[in-house]
């Protein structure tokens, strides 16, 4: 048995994490192109994304944190897409040599229940 305290993430977290790398298409409303996101991880609440050199739509919706989007997982153990309607709960910058990182963990507004 683990007798090692829980940080606050861990206690606060309702769900286990998949430590997983997935594309994700994320379409923003009033936007003509989707923009192309990976997992970070993938719970039954939400998901960590990571986008490379994000659309300023994009960032403003990650700072507000009150506007939703619309977001497609494509995993390859399931035979179709999952949609998901997710609104961003935390975020943060990762500069690299190659590219500015956002990272934004989302949770799930509205996503069917078989898919959950």
């Amino acid at each position: 048995m683990n007798n090692m305290p829980k940080t606050k993430a861990e206690e606060r977290r309702q769900y286990i994490r998949l430590d997983s790398v997935f594309p994700v298409e994320i379409y923003l409303k009033d936007h003509e192109h989707l923009i192309q996101a990976f997992t970070r991880d993938v719970s039954l609440g939400g998901a960590c994304l990571s986008v490379n050199d994000p659309d300023p739509a994009l960032v403003a919706l990650a700072k507000g944190g009150a506007g939703t989007f619309d977001i497609v997982l494509n995993l390859p153990f399931i035979r179709r897409p999952i949609e998901a309607r997710v609104k961003a709960a935390w975020h943060e910058f990762i500069d690299t040599p190659r590219h500015r990182q956002l990272i934004v963990g989302v949770s799930y507004d509205k996503i069917d229940e078989r898919d959950k």
